[in-house]
């Protein structure tokens, strides 16, 4: 991950991305700074010092570049509760490639937050939403907790959001026209720091450079249409077949 943890000696550093994250924030909701010219930060003392918080900052070519606020470590939810990168470093990529990294770092169901009048949010997360979830989302509309004067928040969330190392029982979303697609199997994917290993009914079928939850079901979509409805996946066949489609 280009990013690390916020140390102690680097508090300053993120007191000042967050400073920059809240201006960019203001536009949509009239806040102003506070007589000192600081604006709120309880989310960002607690990052610093709640457990159930985290902090990292987020680096490009050695500058700071970005912050990200996760909460929900204690529980069974993950909440990316502020997520900001510098204007000048937006669409480069850094961004996307942050959250798949914090997904594969901090697994389970994930949770973000943003206002629907803020159009580069609303389209930056949908589409991290279609990356990293494929169709596994959901979005709703929430009251902003103590600000009924404020419109509500717009909230996405996923369980299946590349859960690092986990096994489920995981129906394939099968395409008209495939049928050689079997409708239930045992996916496991197991994350690495640079890859991810994809098994079918416990047979490795492929290691994957890191991806998305959408890839992976094309890989399975393309194994199950190489090796056809009439051949086991088990068989040496399958696993040649399998082993020269990446």
């Amino acid at each position: 991950m280009n990013g690390h943890l916020v140390g102690h000696s680097e508090q300053p550093i993120a007191e000042r991305l967050w400073l920059m994250f809240l201006h960019d924030l203001s536009e949509f909701g009239g806040q102003v700074p506070n007589p000192d010219g600081t604006f709120r930060d309880e989310r960002l003392r607690a990052a610093f010092a709640d457990p159930d918080w985290t902090a990292y900052i987020l680096v490009q070519n050695d500058r700071p570049a970005g912050l990200a606020l996760i909460r929900g470590l204690t529980s069974r939810t993950r909440v990316l509760d502020g997520f900001f990168i510098v204007r000048g470093a937006r669409r480069t990529g850094i961004g996307l490639r942050a959250v798949q990294d914090l997904v594969v770092m901090y697994p389970g169901p994930r949770e973000v937050a943003f206002q629907d009048v803020n159009v580069t949010a609303v389209h930056f997360w949908r589409r991290v939403a279609r990356e990293i979830a494929c169709t596994a989302w959901v979005e709703e509309s929430r009251p902003v907790p103590g600000r009924p004067d404020l419109p509500p928040d717009v909230w996405i969330s996923s369980k299946c959001l590349a859960e690092g190392s986990s096994t489920s029982e995981h129906p394939a979303e099968v395409m008209p026209g495939s049928p050689g697609i079997h409708a239930r199997k045992i996916v496991t994917v197991a994350a690495s720091e640079h890859s991810f290993q994809i098994s079918l009914d416990n047979e490795t079928i492929a290691f994957v450079t890191r991806t998305t939850i959408c890839e992976i079901h094309r890989y399975y979509k393309a194994y199950a249409t190489r090796t056809g409805n009439t051949r086991s996946p088990n068989t040496a066949t399958a696993r040649r077949a399998s082993a020269r489609l990446w």
